[in-house]
């Protein structure tokens, strides 16, 4: 037996944020879930029910809330549709109603497509099915949550969305960001027969990728840093230990090791496990372009990895974001990018630092001031992990862990001097 019901998820910034709707499909012992892309709040949704709660006309909610509860008997009646016409048919799976369910459901549609494509596509190209999500969230504001059909997408459209982008006021990479998403959605559509295809379609708008400034910290900033919470490293500061969030100190002790880490990228961190460590040092693959890359484990970074120690659990992982828990892995790191980069802004006022401070910064930091200790170009490339550095690459292969050590002790020996 099959059945359809609808979940709704809060923001976890309530009261600010919509929560989101979900479709949950119950197959025998099998379940799946998919957006609805209906965002409402909390108290706008009937949890016994499971509908939203469309209130007086006159409410400035009314139009959308009447929308989004007209779409939800729509998708009901789409899904009973499907299970009757393959119930005539005889036995089916899961994965039937799956894909009979999206063709019925949004047939030619963006959303659909783009629904169709993350199906396929599943944990393979994490990156690749955001940006096609955040592309189609992006047109849905534009097109003020009205389905948007392939056949739609025309040389008018695409001039009008682009305008759009601009007269929010966003940056032209990010506007470059989504005309890219929707081309290349729009190219895979034309290469399934979904759509016919029109040539040069996009000619003319921005689709070019400008270089942007790498924010770096200096050695002064990075020390300010740490004088918030001395204790996370124990360092012989003067200063008291900081009265700081139990979130927020997290937070900026994952900032610190990453950057104490010769630059390790968040994703990286957040996945370390207790066998990375051997020898006194840190041995990982890079998630993004799985080169190997090992890190000597210096005192603070000691006493970082024992300040999260007891979090853990049984889990294997050096810090407390991808343990066990309901959601995939994929959203829990998601959720932690998130919520880090929120809680680093408010580290940097607390700091007194102008500058927004983001997850990447740390590896910038690094960087920035290995190069101000002379630090050689192709041993920072070589702590960084890149793989197309153009500079000295042939020289890496003979660097020894002692070289990557030193240029590691200078820059520890930098920030101390800050002080």
């Amino acid at each position: 037996m099959s059945t359809l019901k609808f979940e709704f998820r809060p923001s976890e910034r309530q009261g600010r944020y919509p929560g989101s709707i979900y479709i949950v499909i119950i197959h025998g012992s099998e379940s799946f879930r998919l957006s609805t892309r209906c965002k409402v709040y909390s108290e706008e949704w009937d949890r016994h029910s499971r509908t939203v709660i469309v209130p007086h006309y006159a409410s400035v909610r009314y139009n959308y809330l009447r929308t989004v509860h007209g779409k939800l008997e729509q998708i009901y009646t789409e899904y009973e549709r499907t299970v009757e016409c393959l119930a005539a048919r005889g036995d089916f799976t899961m994965a039937d109603i799956r894909a009979a369910f999206h063709s019925r459901r949004k047939s030619g549609t963006l959303s659909g497509f783009v629904d169709l494509l993350s199906s396929e596509l599943g944990e393979s190209k994490p990156r690749l099915v955001r940006a096609y999500r955040s592309t189609m969230n992006s047109v849905a504001g534009y097109c003020d949550g009205a389905e948007l059909k392939l056949s739609q997408i025309n040389r008018g459209f695409i001039e009008a969305y682009e305008s759009y982008l601009n007269a929010r006021g966003l940056k032209p990479n990010t506007i470059s960001f989504y005309i890219r998403g929707l081309r290349s959605i729009y190219n895979k559509a034309v290469a399934r027969n979904m759509v016919i295809g029109t040539a040069n379609l996009f000619r003319g708008v921005y689709t070019s990728v400008a270089k942007t400034e790498k924010r770096a910290l200096d050695a002064r900033q990075i020390a300010r840093l740490i004088a918030l919470d001395p204790g996370l490293l124990d360092f012989d500061f003067e200063t008291g230990k900081g009265q700081l969030a139990p979130e927020v100190r997290d937070s900026l002790a994952m900032f610190l090791f990453c950057f104490l880490a010769q630059g390790m990228s968040f994703v990286d961190m957040v996945h370390l496990r207790r066998e990375n460590i051997t020898g006194g040092r840190i041995v990982y693959k890079r998630k993004k372009t799985s080169q190997t890359i090992v890190v000597p484990v210096c005192r603070e970074m000691k006493s970082i990895l024992a300040y999260f120690s007891g979090r853990t659990g049984s889990s294997g992982y050096l810090f407390p974001v991808m343990g066990p828990g309901g959601k995939p892995s994929r959203l829990r790191y998601e959720s932690a990018l998130r919520m880090q980069n929120l809680r680093l802004k408010k580290i940097a006022a607390l700091a007194g630092i102008a500058e927004n401070i983001s997850t990447h910064v740390s590896r910038h930091s690094w960087a920035t001031i290995a190069k101000n200790e002379n630090v050689e170009l192709s041993v920072i490339s070589e702590a960084l992990g890149h793989n197309n550095e153009t500079t000295t690459r042939i020289y890496l292969d003979s660097f020894t862990k002692k070289v990557l050590d030193k240029a590691n002790e200078k820059i520890r020996r930098a920030i101390k001097r800050a002080v």
